[in-house]
């Protein structure tokens, strides 16, 4: 179906059924989705009489099952020929892994944290995608250190934000003088 751009099954079955009321070919159907459907292909030669008139012999069809493949099958065969899967499963890290990468991290760039805050951010990195299963948004991790580097980047706007938001969060004036009549 995919070699002759035919999209439907129906259309398949109505154009072999054709194909064999032609005598191009002969089609046994099996009716069974656990086995084919056998399918005899002829030699077409240029000869004076009809191949449906002449008489067949083993050598002169060719016999091949056909099977819908299923989407297993498609999926297996995409993974043997390396178009996905090529790479190793991605296996999460352990606590120690990241609390030594965000420590050389931020020792090696100035990210505006000190060496106690390495690690408690290491900390919260790890819970967050420990919580999430090991997740960027709705896909699973592929590396762990790129993701990494990615909070090491947002931690300023994390600052900034979580001063915005303690201080204006609900509009309130933080210096309140309760002697004062309302």
């Amino acid at each position: 179906m995919r070699v002759s751009k035919i999209g439907s099954v129906a259309t398949y079955h109505r154009c072999i059924k054709h194909l064999h009321e032609y005598g191009y070919l002969e089609y046994f159907p099996s009716f069974n989705p656990l086995v084919g459907s056998q399918v005899n292909l002829f030699t077409f030669e240029t000869a004076s009489v009809q191949v449906s008139e002449q008489p067949r012999t083993k050598s002169e069809t060719a016999s091949v099952q056909v099977m819908k493949p299923y989407i297993n099958s498609i999926n297996k065969s995409k993974l043997s020929k390396g178009e996905k899967g090529s790479q190793a499963p991605f296996a999460p890290p352990s606590l120690e892994e990241i609390i030594s990468f965000f420590e050389k991290r931020i020792a090696d760039e100035d990210v505006g944290l000190a060496d106690q805050d390495s690690e408690t951010e290491a900390r919260r990195f790890h819970s967050h995608y420990q919580a999430n299963g090991w997740r960027v948004g709705s896909n699973p991790m592929q590396d762990w250190q790129a993701a990494a580097e990615n909070w090491l980047l947002k931690i300023p706007q994390f600052a900034s934000h979580q001063k915005s938001h303690n201080n204006y969060s609900l509009g309130t004036n933080q210096n309140k003088a309760y002697d004062e009549p309302l």
